[in-house]
C-alpha cells in the first residue's frame, strides 16, 4: 500500500471512528426516530418480539420487524440511551462501507479506495446513517445480497455460498422493508439476463431461492396466521397503496419526483457531485445508444447502470416518495463515479485537505444539532415533562395532535392519541377517543397534553364530567394537564364563549 493510499485510509478510519463516537449527542427527533424507537421500547417492555406496536392498544404493522429487532437488541444490551438507538444504524453504515470496497474489487477494479471514499463521506449516507429509520439497514441487506450474487455471476463461488448469503441477505431485506428491498435483485437478474457476458443460469439457483423464501416469509406468515386481515392490509395498503395512490401523503403529485430525488441525488452526493454526475456523462445516458452499447459492452459496468437505473425508475414513478428511500442507490452511483476516476486514484493534497474539512463540517453540525432546542427533540420535549411532574407517569395521552411517540423511549410510558371531536362545538358524544380513555379507568397517573386552542374545551369537557383541571406547564405549543375527579358530575351546556 503507497503513502497516498494510508494517508486516505488514515482519514476514513478518523472519520470513521468520529462519527461513531458522535452517534448519542443528539436527541431523538420525531417523527421517524420516535417512532421507531417507541416501538423497540414496546417490544422491549411486553416481551412480544412478533407483533410490533406503538402502544398497547395501537398496532404497528407499517414495516417489518428486522429494524425494530436491532433496536431492541442493542437498546437491551447497551441501555436506553441514543447511542445505543443509533449503534445499528452505524454498524450498517461501516458494513456496507466494507462490502463496497469488496464489491468495487470485482465491478470497479483498481479503484476499491475510490468507491470507499465517495460512498463514505457523501452527504445522504452519512445523514441517514445518523437518523432512525429503516434505509441504512436497508442498504447494507442489499449491499450484502448483490455481493453474494455477484460472485456467482461472475463465477467466483463454486460452491455456492456466497450465492446461499446473497439470497439470504435479500430474504432480510424483505423483512426490513418489504417489496423495495427486492429492486436490486430485479435489477442484479435482468443485467444477468441481458448481458451476455454475465452468468444468469448461476444466480436463480433452487437452494437460494428455498432459503430467500424461508426467510422472506417467515415473519409475514406468522402474523398472517394469527390475523387473515394484515394479508389485506399489506398488500392493499403497504404496496398498491404506496406505489399507486396518494393516501399516504408523501409527495404523490407527478412532478414531485424533480423536487424530491433530484435535489437529493445532487446535495446528497457532495462533496462528490462534480464526479457522480459529470454534464458528458448525463449527456450519453440519454441516448438510446448508449444503452445498447452498455449491454454488449463490459458486463460489469452495464450491471452497475441497471442496479442505479431501474430501482430508481420505480421511486420515481411510484406515488409514495421520501428522500431516504433512494439512499441504497448511492451503493451502486458510488462505484459508476469511481469507474470514472483513473485507475488507482489516490486523493492528492488538496482533495484530502478538502475531505478533511468536510468531515470537521459534518461531524461539527452532528454535534450542535445536540445543542439545539429543536421543536422536534423528543430528549428536551420529555426534561419539560420531568420538570412539570418528576414523579413516575403511567401514560400520557396527546389530545388532537401528532403524538410525539420518543417520549416513551425517555418517560418510560405509553403514549397515546385521542382525537378531538368531543370537544368541538355542538359535539358531546360519549362514544368519542376522550370517553374511551375515562372508561380505561387505569391506575396510575395519567397526562394529558393539548395545543391551546383545544386547552380551553378540554377543561370544560373534563369538568362536565366531574374533573377538574391542574395545568402542570407546557412545552413549545402543547400544555400539560392532569384531571382529578372531584365528585362532581353535572352535564350543563357548553361555554358559549368557546370559539372552534
Amino acid at each position: 500500500m503507497s503513502r497516498s493510499d494510508r494517508t486516505a485510509l488514515r482519514i476514513l478510519l478518523a472519520f470513521a471512528a468520529a462519527f461513531l463516537v458522535v452517534q448519542g449527542v443528539r436527541g431523538i427527533w420525531e417523527r421517524d426516530e420516535g417512532r421507531y424507537t417507541d416501538v423497540a421500547v414496546e417490544m422491549l417492555r411486553t416481551g412480544d418480539y412478533v407483533h410490533p406496536r406503538l402502544n398497547l392498544e395501537q398496532p404497528h404493522f407499517s414495516k417489518p420487524p428486522v429494524t425494530y429487532w436491532a433496536l431492541a437488541a442493542a437498546m437491551r444490551t447497551l441501555g436506553r440511551n441514543e447511542w445505543a438507538a443509533r449503534l445499528p444504524n452505524t454498524l450498517a453504515f461501516l458494513g456496507t462501507l466494507f462490502l463496497i470496497g469488496r464489491l468495487a474489487g470485482w465491478l470497479a477494479p483498481g479503484r476499491r479506495l475510490a468507491a470507499t471514499l465517495i460512498y463514505g463521506t457523501s452527504l445522504l449516507p452519512l445523514l441517514g446513517a445518523n437518523y432512525i429509520t429503516t434505509d441504512t439497514l436497508l442498504t447494507f441487506w442489499e449491499t450484502l445480497g448483490v455481493y453474494g450474487l455477484v460472485r456467482g455471476i461472475l463465477g467466483a463461488d463454486r460452491r455456492g455460498l456466497f450465492r446461499l448469503l446473497g439470497w439470504a441477505a435479500f430474504g432480510l431485506a424483505f423483512l426490513t422493508k418489504g417489496p423495495p428491498g427486492l429492486l436490486p435483485l430485479a435489477a442484479i437478474l435482468l443485467a444477468s439476463a441481458l448481458s451476455p457476458g454475465l452468468r444468469f443460469r448461476s444466480v436463480p439457483t433452487f437452494p437460494g431461492i428455498l432459503v430467500f423464501l424461508a426467510v422472506a416469509s417467515s415473519w409475514f406468515v406468522a402474523v398472517i396466521l394469527g390475523d387473515r386481515a394484515l394479508f389485506t392490509y399489506f398488500y392493499r395498503e403497504e404496496v398498491l397503496g404506496r406505489i399507486l395512490s396518494g393516501r399516504h401523503h408523501r409527495n404523490s403529485e407527478w412532478y414531485a419526483a424533480l423536487y424530491v430525488y433530484g435535489p437529493v441525488f445532487l446535495a446528497g452526493s457532495l462533496p462528490w457531485t462534480g464526479i457522480c454526475f459529470p454534464r458528458a456523462r448525463l449527456k450519453r445516458v440519454l441516448s438510446g445508444r448508449f444503452w445498447k452499447a452498455l449491454a454488449t459492452g463490459d458486463p460489469r459496468r452495464f450491471l452497475l447502470a441497471t442496479w442505479l437505473v431501474l430501482p430508481t425508475l420505480v421511486f420515481l414513478l411510484s406515488k409514495s416518495r421520501l428522500p431516504l428511500y433512494v439512499l441504497p442507490q448511492f451503493v451502486p452511483l458510488a462505484m459508476i463515479a469511481a469507474r470514472g476516476l483513473p485507475e488507482g486514484f489516490r486523493p492528492g493534497p488538496v482533495r484530502r485537505r478538502v475531505l478533511v474539512l468536510w468531515g470537521v463540517l459534518i461531524l461539527g453540525t452532528f454535534t450542535a444539532a445536540g445543542f439545539l432546542h429543536l421543536p422536534m427533540d423528543d430528549r428536551a420535549f420529555s426534561r419539560s415533562v420531568t420538570a412539570a411532574h418528576p414523579g413516575p407517569i403511567d401514560q400520557i395521552v396527546f389530545v388532537g395532535a401528532r403524538p410525539r411517540y420518543g417520549l416513551n423511549f425517555y418517560l418510560d410510558t405509553e403514549v397515546e392519541f385521542a382525537r378531538e371531536h368531543e370537544l368541538r362545538p355542538g359535539r358531546d358524544a360519549e362514544d368519542g377517543d376522550l370517553a374511551e380513555e375515562l372508561r380505561e379507568e387505569r391506575p396510575g397517573t395519567r397526562l394529558w397534553f393539548v395545543r391551546s386552542r383545544w386547552e380551553a374545551p378540554l377543561r370544560a369537557w373534563f369538568g362536565r364530567r366531574g374533573f377538574e383541571a391542574e395545568r402542570l406547564g407546557g412545552h413549545g405549543k402543547f400544555a400539560f394537564y392532569r384531571f382529578r375527579r372531584t365528585g362532581i358530575e353535572t352535564l350543563a351546556p357548553k361555554d358559549p364563549t368557546v370559539q372552534d
